[in-house]
């Protein structure tokens, strides 16, 4: 058999493509960090490559080393560029100069949004701040408070901005006859009823005549705090004391006008360039006693319309205490009744009670002619929860104001309810018409420990004017929860409503600093609203408290 012969150079070709083979990969293999590193390095900005020769070699063997790749991070063409800041700092003192250590500020954007601040001795500094709209606020601890509001610049970077601090002042106000007699001791010589003339009150305006006092907005003027004329000597059988003496809060600077104001009627004025350290204000008596007038009516049966000569009647406002109303034959009848809004109610024995509300124009003599009493008639309450269980609770009633729902107004004469143990609630009492049941107080559970979920109504209207109406049934649910989040300290001071669909007063209330509020209301739907403190509504929504607790955002 013959022997198959290979020729020499077959294997030694074959080797030689082999290592040829091995070379190249390994050569292709030391090239992808080169290629890696250019790339890299053709992101960044450098000089062109002007030849791809290999540079000579070194004799230096640290110069012959290969220098460390540097390879520059990747840079994204879209990101924006960051906004610039700017950092204030100053001080904080008052009118004259001295520094408020006490002082604390806070610095909030058009969002509500609190800058970072750091403050020691009446000086601060707050960092990171946007240009644009930004309010400082300052709280000193005397009461005194400022705010200012500044439009930031990019540059600036650093800026310098001290505030100033109008700091709270009470001023003694004399009161003084046009012949510099106590104003006191006139009124008192002309047998005037002191007790009526309460209704004196103070306010200050920027301008003469002012162009708005109403009778629920006297103590409300924007940075000024309504000074209000209280007896030395604690009497409070007196509406002025003996040397005519009161107190006015002076938190806004001058120049500005100081009103004597009786009712809503302006009386008299003085003009302040500066406040001083004492104000005296020249009254006319005559004044006085021409802009009070009076109001008379007849309380009748409402059936034969005869005169009832058990009824009654007491007047009552905001600003002074409940007057019973005088018998003058048939009618009955007050005199010197200062300008403003007042509430009466007529009552008599086995009579519903009829409340009634006017408005007294100066020197007017109202007469709001016969008012019908109804007989008393039986009308009652039961209050039980989801499933029928009966609830002894407490509740209120209120009128109903015709045309506006919020405007429900609370009988003079108040009092409280109570449901006995059977979950009935007997009102005998109740005049025909539209009322309120509020039930303000949270019942079943209320406090530490409580196992029981605490249960409530919304406010519910009803109608005692029906003579085939003789109960209503008011059913109680567990409580929900409304959570408002202040987003900053700036909405101190703002006042929140909580409204039924049809308008009824739920909840109202105020917001005192940046900590969340929790209220127990309720469930259902709401409308939620904000105001400021001059009535302007900020934020109106609607919600629906259920199970969960429900948050809501406020911002100034």
């Amino acid at each position: 058999m013959r022997k198959l012969a290979i020729p020499l150079w077959i294997p030694v070709a074959a080797l030689a493509l082999l290592l040829l083979f091995v070379g190249w990969k390994r050569r292709a293999q030391t090239r992808v960090p080169e290629s890696q590193a250019q790339t890299h390095s053709s992101a960044v900005e450098s000089p062109p490559v002007t030849s791809h020769a290999p540079a000579p070699a070194q004799e230096s063997p640290a110069a012959a080393a290969p220098a460390p790749l540097l390879v520059a991070p990747a840079v994204d063409p879209s990101a924006a560029p960051r906004k610039p800041v700017v950092l204030v700092h100053g001080r904080i003192h008052d009118e004259s100069g001295a520094s408020l250590p006490n002082a604390w500020v806070r610095w909030t954007d058009a969002r509500g949004r609190e800058a970072s601040v750091n403050q020691k001795g009446g000086e601060y500094v707050a960092g990171g701040l946007e240009p644009g709209r930004w309010t400082a606020s300052v709280l000193v601890g005397s009461g005194a408070q400022s705010a200012e509001t500044l439009e930031l610049a990019p540059q600036p970077a650093v800026l310098e901005h001290d505030i100033l601090v109008e700091t709270q002042r009470s001023v003694p106000v004399f009161l003084k006859t046009h012949t510099g007699e106590e104003l006191y001791t006139a009124l008192r010589a002309a047998d005037v009823d002191l007790l009526v003339l309460m209704r004196i009150s103070l306010v200050a305006t920027r301008e003469n005549p002012p162009a708005l006092l109403r009778a629920s907005g006297l103590n409300q003027m924007p940075g000024n705090a309504c000074g209000g004329f209280t007896p030395r000597q604690g009497r409070r059988d007196d509406a002025l004391p003996e040397d005519c003496c009161g107190t006015f809060e002076f938190r806004a600077p001058a120049p500005l006008w100081i009103h004597l104001v009786l009712g809503n009627v302006p009386i008299a004025s003085a003009h302040l360039e500066e406040i001083p350290d004492r104000i005296e204000i020249s009254v006319d008596p005559q004044a006085l006693t021409r802009a009070c007038g009076s109001v008379r009516l007849r309380a009748v049966d409402a059936q034969n319309h005869a005169v009832l000569p058990d009824a009654g009647a007491m007047l009552g406002t905001l600003q002074m205490g409940g007057r019973f109303l005088k018998r003058e034959g048939d009618a009955l009848v007050m005199h010197g009744l200062a300008p403003g809004a007042y509430s009466l109610e007529i009552m008599a024995a086995s009579r519903c009670g009829e409340t009634r509300e006017f408005v007294l124009r100066a020197a007017e003599d109202l007469d709001l002619g016969d008012v019908s009493l109804s007989a008393v008639r039986p009308f009652a309450l039961h209050f039980t929860d989801r499933d029928e269980k009966p609830l002894a609770i407490e509740f209120n009633l209120e009128r109903l104001v015709p045309g506006d729902p919020r405007a429900t107004m609370a009988r003079f004469a108040y009092r409280t309810y109570r449901s006995q143990p059977d979950g009935t609630a007997d009102l005998q009492s109740v005049s025909p018409g539209r009322w309120v049941v509020r039930i303000d107080r949270q019942m079943a559970g209320n406090g530490p420990g409580m196992e029981e979920p605490t249960v409530c109504a919304r406010p519910t209207v009803i109608d005692t004017s029906d003579p085939a109406a003789s109960e209503a049934k008011i059913v109680l649910e567990p409580v929900g929860e409304l959570v408002l989040l202040p987003r900053s300290a700036s909405v101190r001071g703002l006042r929140f409503y909580l409204d039924t669909l049809e308008g009824l007063p739920a909840r109202s209330g105020h917001l005192y600093d940046g900590s969340p509020l929790r209220i127990g209301i309720a469930p259902g739907p709401y409308r939620f609203s904000i105001e400021d403190e001059d009535g302007i509504e900020l934020l109106r929504r609607s919600i629906e408290i259920g199970p969960k607790a429900v948050e809501v955002e406020v911002a100034r």
